[in-house]
């Protein structure tokens, strides 16, 4: 078979394996590639503009405050950082497979070390969610590392029958 020739070093047991091949050219595999590559780009794109696009509209209508749209601003930053996370943990593992196929080179190490990096990407982009938003990197650090509450003593001198009371104050 055609297959074989094409991958290096197989051991004995897969030649007498009944085997399915679903292409053996880089037609399919490279459709799919060009159409996740294009499909990412254009959500990014799409996204940006359309953020950048009503925060103008809302500055030039003067229905957001400076300060409004500063904050806007550090949000935007902040979203363009956790945008840029699947760009490349998804993108450049992609981009890697489709040139392997259009230069027909199987390297097992490669494609096993693409799909670490791209399992990766959840976990990676709810913990740049975390450190890069301010209120979620709060409520994380609170949780982790929750301050102690102090006990005060506070003494109230409303009339001569009442006694000091205890007040937590946190």
């Amino acid at each position: 078979m055609h297959v074989f020739q094409t991958l290096p070093c197989l051991p004995h047991f897969i030649y007498e394996a009944p085997v399915f091949v679903l292409a053996d050219n880089a037609l399919y595999h490279s459709i799919i590639c060009i159409f996740g590559i294009v499909s990412l780009g254009l959500e990014a794109l799409l996204f940006i503009i359309a953020l950048v696009w009503s925060a103008l509209k809302q500055v030039k209508s003067s229905t957001m405050s400076k300060k409004t749209f500063e904050m806007q601003k550090k949000f935007f930053i902040a979203l363009m950082i956790q945008l840029f996370v699947p760009f490349l943990l998804i993108f450049f593992p992609m981009s890697t497979a489709w040139v392997m196929i259009l230069k027909d080179i199987h390297n097992q190490t490669v494609v096993n070390f693409g799909m670490i990096i791209i399992s990766m990407h959840g976990v990676v982009s709810s913990l740049v969610m975390i450190i890069v938003h301010r209120p979620y990197r709060e409520a994380v650090m609170f949780k982790l590392f929750p301050k102690k509450s102090v006990s005060v003593e506070v003494s109230e001198k409303l009339s001569k029958g009442r006694k000091n009371r205890l007040v937590n104050v946190t």
